[in-house]
């Protein structure tokens, strides 16, 4: 099937608070077409993970200072100084795929944190590095810790450094206080990586979820021109390169990615799942308002010592690509 979404009219030659803008001819639709192709999946059977296939720490010299270590601090223990994962904490049984969280007293690289966790992310098919995922269909069946101040995440990251845009897609991120225990956010980003973060842009929102320690599939389609997000095949929320929707406006001008958010065309993304907790875990709720405890009236040992272990419970992972734009290098996964 040929694409017809690009018939464009390439005008980029005025410019909105500094960016580009473009027009569209009449008849022009900006939504692809093409089936999708079922590319790269776990179904997670056997008693341990596919190690051929997953990390259990993260193997990225923008993360872990320079180093390559098992278990290091995890993404968010960065921020939050909360973790450390261990690939222990990640079990395979009966089918599914359990993230372990737990008060847990770990030490690494000489760093003490209260809690150990895990995390999984994708290998190449030679087992050597990450495996970067360009546009596709990112599909994953999963339970979800119903809990305060956890952080359990499915999300693709890209590279970029503080010359070449980077992105993220937070394509589940929960993370509640006792008055969002039903809400589920999603995030879209771009950034300059460099000694900061300065140049960060983000979108995104939140929607409502029944039970989200039931199951539920969460799927997120990433095309050239727009990022969908649905839950249990029901469209949740739509991000729009253009701000438009498949037929936009003959002629009429759009800025080329207004919100400075959406994944450069060749941008390839390492694709993660991980459990942790955030600053929430110390904060109380009060006229449905999520407020931070004071630092003096915290006893942080003694809450953290309180905790249950929390899981995050994955069926399948499952990545289709249009199939007039499969990678090479997923074909032998046929």
């Amino acid at each position: 099937m040929k694409p017809t979404f690009l018939i464009l009219l390439l005008l980029f030659s005025e410019m909105v608070n500094g960016q580009q803008t473009v027009q569209f001819s009449k008849d022009t639709n900006l939504c692809e077409t093409d089936n999708w192709k079922l590319m790269w999946r776990d179904e997670f059977e056997g008693n341990e993970i596919n190690r051929q296939k997953w990390y259990t720490f993260i193997d990225d010299e923008n993360w872990v200072d320079g180093s390559v270590a098992d278990p290091p601090i995890a993404v968010s223990a960065r921020a939050t100084k909360k973790a450390i994962y261990k690939g222990e904490n990640v079990v395979v049984k009966d089918g599914h795929c359990t993230l372990i969280m737990k008060y847990d007293p770990s030490e690494w690289m000489g760093v003490s944190r209260n809690f150990s966790s895990a995390m999984i992310m994708a290998k190449n098919f030679e087992g050597t590095a990450p495996l970067y995922f360009v546009r596709g269909r990112y599909e994953i069946r999963a339970k979800l810790p119903r809990a305060t101040g956890v952080w359990a995440t499915f999300w693709l990251y890209g590279g970029g450094d503080k010359n070449n845009h980077g992105s993220e897609i937070d394509m589940v991120e929960y993370t509640p206080c006792r008055s969002s225990l039903d809400r589920l956010p999603y995030h879209v980003h771009g950034f300059h990586r460099g000694n900061d973060y300065s140049e960060h842009y983000e979108t995104g929102g939140d929607y409502k979820v029944k039970n989200v320690d039931d199951w539920h599939v969460y799927t997120t389609e990433w095309d050239k021109h727009f990022i969908r997000f649905y839950m249990d095949g029901v469209l949740k929320a739509t991000v729009s390169r253009y701000e438009s929707d498949c037929n936009p406006t003959p002629l009429k001008e759009y800025v080329d990615d207004e919100k400075n958010v959406f994944p450069r065309i060749d941008e390839g993304m390492k694709m993660l799942v991980t459990l942790d907790y955030t600053h929430n875990l110390y904060s109380r709720q009060l006229a449905g308002i999520c407020l931070p405890m004071p630092e003096w009236l915290r006893n942080r040992d003694r809450v953290d010592a309180k905790q249950p272990e929390q899981k995050f419970i994955i069926d399948y992972i499952r990545v289709y690509q249009r199939e007039s734009e499969v990678q090479d290098y997923l074909k032998h996964n046929d």
